[in-house]
């Protein structure tokens, strides 16, 4: 074989040592990029915190907290900072002789406004009624109101008569300026039983709201009292 063939053959051979090894890494390379189920592992999303390769189905919720949880919480928190005498009250007094109806509102106020508003009044002389206005950042959310009278007790003595109390509760839950919940608590006791004893044994009863959706009205009357004379005439007929 001459010089010429020989320098031929040894092209053809390096050729096809380059072909084979180009193949052979081809094919490594194809591999690695195949994984087999169990080596799989799923990316995490920072924006979503969803896997990466689940299904889309997959949703992320939070659950807030529950209104009312958060409507105690605050009612909470102001009672302790009242229980601290962290708040600076002012008392206004007011006489409806048409009623008749007389009573006190007390507001009570912290760096941030008016965080509770106390209306005593006393209806005749059988009975009277406590409102409790609670607010966070000028917004109610919150009302507790008492209305209490007494009577004459059936068939007792009309020398030395015996009485009986009657008390109403009313809770009012608000949340985002809505009524949500209200419950109400009727109790009554003689002469001879503990009231407060008959009011922890009697269970508060859920009750429709539409007929006190009238509260951020009276709040108003309230609210509106504020900063002016300390006696005034009758409130609710301004």
């Amino acid at each position: 074989m001459n010089n010429s063939k020989k320098k031929n053959m040894q092209i053809i051979s390096f050729s096809l040592f380059v072909s084979m090894f180009l193949i052979i890494v081809t094919s490594c390379d194809t591999s690695s990029e195949t994984k087999s189920p169990n080596e799989y592992k799923p990316q995490v999303s920072l924006e979503t915190d969803t896997l990466i390769g689940e299904s889309a189905d997959v949703n992320i919720v939070e659950h807030p907290v529950d209104p009312i949880t958060q409507i105690k919480n605050e009612y909470d928190l102001i009672m302790d900072q009242l229980e601290k005498g962290k708040f600076v009250s002012k008392v206004y007094y007011y006489e409806c002789p048409n009623f008749p109806e007389e009573g006190t509102i007390t507001f009570y106020s912290d760096s941030v406004g008016i965080r509770m508003i106390e209306n005593e009044a006393v209806q005749g002389s059988h009975g009277g009624e406590t409102a409790t206005y609670y607010l966070k950042n000028g917004q109610l959310f919150f009302v507790y109101q008492v209305q209490s009278y007494w009577s004459f007790a059936q068939g007792s003595d009309q020398e030395n008569p015996s009485t009986v109390d009657h008390v109403s509760e009313y809770r009012f839950y608000l949340y985002e300026n809505e009524l949500i919940k209200c419950l109400v608590k009727n109790y009554s006791a003689k002469d001879n039983e503990d009231l407060d004893e008959k009011g922890k044994a009697t269970n508060n009863v859920n009750v429709e709201c539409k007929a006190y959706d009238d509260l951020n009205d009276k709040l108003s009357i309230l609210m509106n009292q504020y900063g002016g004379e300390e006696h005034l005439n009758c409130i609710w007929l301004q």
